[in-house]
């Protein structure tokens, strides 16, 4: 073998070897590799994923008894739930105390007079004031203020916190997009004021409230 060819075939094992014997190259950057992805989908049947909707709260049977046939009259089968909640009572009052109580049935005739409603009320200390209203309902409240106020008699306006026992409705729970069809046909009726929880908060808030055997709502409704 002629001597040129000789050594090339030499530097060429050698470079081999050598190549043998370095370290592994690291593997390329892995930085876009941002999550995960997970091995199945969501359970829809998991809590985190149901969701109810309730409605907004009256203080009085028969209010509730409305609202509950105007839900059936839609097509629904709400579930009835009474709950006792800090409301909002608003309160007109006579701005004068009175030392006795003819005193405030003169007041309460020329009140009456003026087509408000009227009522004496003995207080603790003895003396008499006259009731203007008690009422729950802010768009209620403003609209008899409104009244006071042409009326040109002073008066005077508390707002107080009243545990009052109240009722809701709400419906069976479902997946999120039915729950937000039926929260969209409720909040367009104006009367309603629902709001949507997940099935988790809405047992941790009033899941004592349920009935032993609430009725199926939202499985039987339209909205199915």
């Amino acid at each position: 073998m002629k001597q040129p060819v000789r050594f090339t075939i030499v530097i060429l094992l050698l470079a081999l070897a050598w190549l043998v014997w370095q370290k592994p190259a690291s593997a390329p950057d892995r930085s876009g590799v941002r999550a995960k992805l997970p091995e199945q989908a969501e359970r829809t049947d998991q809590p985190s994923s149901l969701w109810r909707v309730v409605t907004r709260s009256v203080v009085s049977e028969a209010s509730a008894n409305t609202l509950e046939f105007r839900l059936q009259q839609m097509g629904l089968q709400p579930i009835r739930l009474k709950t006792t909640e800090e409301v909002t009572l608003h309160v007109f009052d006579d701005a004068a105390l009175f030392q006795n109580q003819q005193q405030a049935l003169d007041a309460v005739r020329i009140w009456n007079q003026l087509g408000i409603d009227s009522s004496p009320i003995r207080s603790d200390n003895g003396q008499w004031l006259v009731g203007l209203g008690r009422f729950s309902q802010s768009e209620h409240a403003a609209a008899v203020e409104l009244q006071l106020q042409e009326s040109g008699r002073e008066f005077r306006y508390q707002q107080r916190l009243v545990p009052t026992p109240a009722w809701r409705f709400t419906f069976s729970p479902s997946a999120k997009k039915p729950a937000e069809a039926l929260w969209k046909q409720l909040q367009n009726t104006g009367l309603m004021a629902p709001a949507m929880l997940q099935e988790t908060q809405f047992q941790t808030l009033y899941g004592k409230s349920l009935p032993a055997t609430p009725n199926r709502g939202l499985e039987n409704s339209s909205l199915k």
